[in-house]
């Protein structure tokens, strides 16, 4: 499968600071892609770059095998929903997004069509006449994604999107892109892991302007997936069952009421089997049994192993 973005070897410096250097990153069409990294790991940079707001020192961008100048001239859209977007105080939003649409080389009827289909998509047809300014933070940044996604762009990005917005706005949006999942698709940077890890199906991890992970959201997750039991609390359990599976990275919670086991290189089934069958020859009861699997705790781990 041909790959809808490539990244090849990108550097981008600020004076003496290299934002970016070598960066290589391949995106297929159809994804949602976390992109995550620290404060100041490159990914601004990198977005700029796509949409061609700033130009690398060296390196290609290649969109549908097509170098990124090529593919703008032919009328290819890229969408972009920046840090801190602002809008036109003077103008209504049907009228702003009307004007964002011809310039990007839509018709007017074109443009009208386009409009309204974007607005109707995220929910604010019925604000098409008013001004920005009396909209809540939650409909700005559902008015960011309309604008993003004029022209039905093949690929749009999404800088820090969720950024101020309470929970349930936070979870309305995600509902939002998930619904656009299939028509185009994603790169979306946000610190809020958590929802990326259900959003999402395919992940890069940038640190210090280089690639360092680069593949599915499952494979990702699968080294910090984790079996949690809860227990009727006997005493000497802990001890017992560390004696019992030395091999097995066990840890236990203060009230000992509570286990995980990290499942690792070995096999989620084999693992409970010999567990759950332990603990029955104890004659201990087995309240609840749990998996779990952290983007968080995967990141801080890559992290911490990279240093």
């Amino acid at each position: 499968m041909s790959s809808l973005l490539e990244i090849k070897d990108l550097s981008v410096s600020y004076d003496a600071v290299k934002a970016l250097d070598k960066f290589n990153f391949a995106f297929n069409s159809g994804s949602i892609c976390a992109f995550i990294g620290s404060n100041g790991a490159g990914k601004t940079t990198t977005f700029s770059a796509i949409a061609n707001f700033i130009y690398p020192d060296s390196g290609e961008i290649m969109i549908e095998d097509k170098p990124l100048k090529e593919f703008r001239k032919q009328g290819g859209l890229i969408g972009l929903l920046p840090q801190g977007i602002s809008f036109y105080e003077n103008r209504t939003i049907n009228s702003q997004l009307v004007f964002l649409a011809r310039l990007s080389g839509l018709t007017k009827k074109q443009a009208l069509g386009e409009v309204a289909w974007a607005l109707s998509t995220v929910g604010l047809e019925d604000k098409k006449d008013l001004y920005p300014q009396v909209l809540s933070h939650g409909m700005k940044a559902r008015l960011g994604i309309a604008q993003a996604i004029l022209g039905r762009p093949k690929l749009v990005l999404l800088d820090e999107p969720t950024a101020g917005l309470d929970p349930l706005r936070r979870e309305q949006f995600y509902e939002l892109i998930d619904s656009l999942k299939g028509k185009m698709s994603f790169i979306i940077s946000s610190h809020q892991l958590g929802e990326l890890e259900k959003l999402c199906d395919y992940i890069c991890m940038i640190e210090k302007g280089k690639l360092k992970v680069a593949k599915p959201m499952k494979d990702f997750l699968t080294s910090s997936l984790k079996i949690d039991y809860e227990i009727e609390k006997q005493e000497m359990i802990k001890e017992k069952i560390l004696r019992e599976f030395p091999d097995l990275k066990i840890i236990f919670d203060k009230t000992e009421s509570m286990f995980s086991v990290e499942v690792g290189k070995n096999s989620l089934k084999d693992i409970n089997v010999k567990i759950l069958s332990w603990l029955l020859t104890q004659n201990i009861d087995v309240l609840k049994v749990s998996q779990q699997a952290s983007l968080n705790d995967q990141y801080l781990e890559q992290l911490v192993e990279r240093k």
